[in-house]
């Protein structure tokens, strides 16, 4: 199917349409695959929060929820004019990550219809080139499930000076892939509609996720790069990414290793790099023992569980203090967590990136435990804590004593229903506890 009609198919899809013509998309297999995943978690996540909980375009109010969005697309105009109802209106999309849906998330603006979403587009404007600034919503904005939010009736909006580990993309644990999940697609209702320049500049709309992953180049050829990431279980095989079109392939060296942020396409098989940055040897241990933690949890905490942790020690209209929570959701034990740094040390010093020009020899100063403590303190402590010789996870979503535990509890059914896609791939250790 042509790609502006794909894109309007999506869009009837969201707005409640299920009239599909399977007789198009049956030719297109990866649409066709798209298509039957969006309209199946779509219904799942009616079911998750209940036809009358969800508003007429299928959103909640984000009233007792603060979050924070660390805004990843620096272009200072992601706007087009569309036409909506009998006129012309202007809509503006940022995008970036929200550490308390922990996900990846589209900010929607029609900066014509209200001075809040008029407001929001100038204090975005204000932060784009501050590498330490997110943004941080307070009271009934408007949240589409699972990860489009429109602030039109946002009562607080703060300029929010970020923790340099905590807000680096490079670090989220709920955002990590390796090569087994990089493998398979997330749910589809995780893709959200953008803004992006092509390659003559002009802002199209997409459909798309993001993901992010750590990789040393084999090969280079044109404006695509061959990536040899991190198999944790699996046979290993290389991924090919597309570069922006104004990268410079001369500034890419072979055997070098990076982190990459990639762009997903509904519907298609190409994942593009939208961000990357210098990564060595220890950077990819940290991402590979931060995204087991993680898989972990999803996987090993149930809802049932994760419900009757929250609200037998809380009222359901209390606030949270972050040591309550902090012992909640145990992922290991800590011998467990130093087996996992000894088992992932094993696999990425001497199989993934054996022969790669990212030898660190510092790493050989370190002890397994004094290696497991330096990557604990420099990587994992804004989201993991350590107490009576266990590891626990500590949902962001609980920093800034959040009051609406129903979201609470229907977010984390939601990242559960979104995840198992692919971290069920990894076929080794916790089976999915749904």
């Amino acid at each position: 199917m042509e790609r502006r009609e794909f894109i309007k198919l999506i869009d009837s899809i969201w707005k409640g349409e299920e009239n599909i013509p399977w007789n198009i998309l049956n030719e297109y297999p990866l649409q066709a695959k798209f298509i039957a995943s969006l309209l199946k978690d779509r219904k799942k996540i009616l079911e998750i929060f209940g036809q009358n909980m969800l508003g007429k375009k299928g959103g909640i109010s984000g009233k007792g929820l603060p979050i924070t969005i660390k805004i990843l697309n620096r272009d200072e105009n992601p706007a087009l004019r569309k036409y909506v109802g009998c006129d012309n209106r202007w809509i503006v999309v940022y995008f970036g990550v929200c550490p308390e849906l922990e996900n990846f998330i589209s900010v929607v603006l029609w900066p014509d219809e209200s001075d809040t979403s008029q407001k929001c587009y100038q204090t975005i404007y204000e932060i784009l080139h501050e590498e330490r600034k997110a943004l941080k919503f307070e009271g009934a904005y408007y949240l589409i499930p699972p990860n489009e939010i429109h602030p039109q009736r946002v009562e607080k909006l703060e300029i929010k000076k970020d923790d340099e580990i905590f807000y680096n993309w490079q670090y989220f644990p709920f955002i990590k892939d390796v090569g087994e999940t990089l493998s398979r697609p997330i749910s589809a209702v995780n893709y959200r509609k953008v803004l992006l320049r092509d390659k003559e500049g002009q802002l199209v709309e997409e459909y798309v996720a993001i993901r992010v992953t750590v990789g040393s180049i084999i090969d280079m050829k044109g404006n695509e790069i061959k990536v040899k990431v991190p198999f944790l279980f699996n046979t290993p095989h290389a991924f090919t990414f597309s570069l922006p079109y104004c990268n410079h392939m001369n500034l890419i060296e072979k055997g070098s290793l990076f982190y990459f942020l990639l762009i997903e396409y509904g519907g298609e098989k190409t994942k593009k790099v939208f961000l990357m940055e210098n990564a060595d040897i220890i950077d990819a241990l940290a991402h590979t023992v931060s995204f087991e933690l993680y898989r972990r949890f999803i996987l090993s905490v149930s809802s049932d569980v994760y419900r009757r942790a929250i609200f037998p020690k809380h009222p359901i209209i209390g606030k949270f203090q972050k040591e309550d929570i902090s012992e909640l959701f145990a992922v290991c034990s800590l011998g467990e967590y130093r087996d996992i740094v000894r088992k992932y040390s094993s696999l990425i010093f001497n199989k993934v990136f054996s022969s790669e020009k990212i030898k660190n020899e510092e790493m050989l100063l370190y002890h397994i435990e004094d290696l497991g403590e330096h990557i604990f303190q420099t990587y994992l402590s804004p989201y993991f804590k350590i107490k009576d010789n266990k590891v626990y996870y500590f949902p962001s979503i609980f920093r800034h004593n959040s009051t609406n535990l129903y979201f609470c509890e229907k977010n984390f059914a939601i990242n559960k229903l979104i995840r198992s896609y692919s971290l069920v791939n990894c076929r080794e250790g916790l089976r999915p506890c749904l």
